[in-house]
């Protein structure tokens, strides 16, 4: 089974996200607030790139679909299994503050639910079939999203 490419979620939610908010605007949030949605954003940012160099350190593949070499379990992976995710829900998140309207929060509740219900699962599957145990307690000590 293979599941939908991440970023294309993540860009697919966000663009729903801010559709929505343009033809229905309900219940828009104060121009004051879009420098938090951008500081929410620039959060998710670095929880990115913290996973992407954590994997890139190790020498493992950074691609979904790549069978991984190495379980890293330091830096940004000791805080959650899925510092790429938790980046990207987070700037889903900040986008859709930045957008100003409730109706753009869709595009984390989205991204969250296929990410969380599809690719995070496969993910998990090989991982565990792959490390087994040591896995196993990797994924009993750190949350999946934090």
């Amino acid at each position: 089974m293979t599941h939908p490419f991440p970023p294309a979620v993540l860009a697919v939610s966000i663009a729903l996200g801010f559709m929505l908010g343009k033809i229905f605007p309900i219940g828009t949030i104060p121009d004051a607030f879009s420098f938090l949605g951008w500081l929410i954003a620039g959060t998710g940012a670095v929880f990115f790139l913290g996973g992407y160099f954590g994997l890139i350190s190790h020498r493992t593949p950074v691609e979904p679909k790549a069978t991984p070499s190495f379980l890293v379990t330091s830096g940004f992976f000791k805080v959650t299994r899925n510092p790429f995710y938790l980046g990207y829900l987070l700037i889903a998140f900040g986008a859709a503050v930045y957008f100003g309207n409730l109706l753009s929060f869709a595009a984390p509740v989205l991204f969250f639910t296929v990410v969380n219900l599809i690719v995070i699962p496969y993910e998990e599957k090989k991982l565990r079939s792959i490390f087994s145990e040591t896995y196993e307690t990797y994924a009993r000590n750190v949350r999946r999203w934090m």
